[in-house]
């Protein structure tokens, strides 16, 4: 999985993670057209340990594959009727007030 951590001015993150597969890819659904690059979600391989580490402390974060989304839902960290397919891909957002 790739991971990459954003950070605005005043310390805010954005953390974006998708499969490694996904990459480069655009993925469609009806009008939606969402662009999977290496400038939001990195080119930094992580571990399962890392994404979890990561996600258990994140307020914002976007998932985009199969790997990544079921790690979220099987630590508990995100539901799975909270997720949806797009084009074929599971992904799911994490926003903490």
């Amino acid at each position: 999985m790739f991971l990459r951590i954003h950070r605005s001015d005043n310390n805010h993150e954005v953390v974006g993670i998708c499969d490694r597969e996904l990459i480069g890819k655009t993925i469609t659904d009806g009008d939606l057209s969402i662009s999977i690059t290496e400038p939001f979600f990195g080119d930094h391989i992580v571990s399962e340990e890392e994404v979890i580490s990561v996600l258990k402390k994140t307020e914002n974060a976007t998932l985009y594959g199969d790997r990544c989304v079921n790690l979220a839902i099987n630590e508990g960290i995100i539901d799975k009727e909270n997720c949806r397919r797009v084009g074929g891909v599971l992904i799911a957002v994490i926003i903490r007030l």
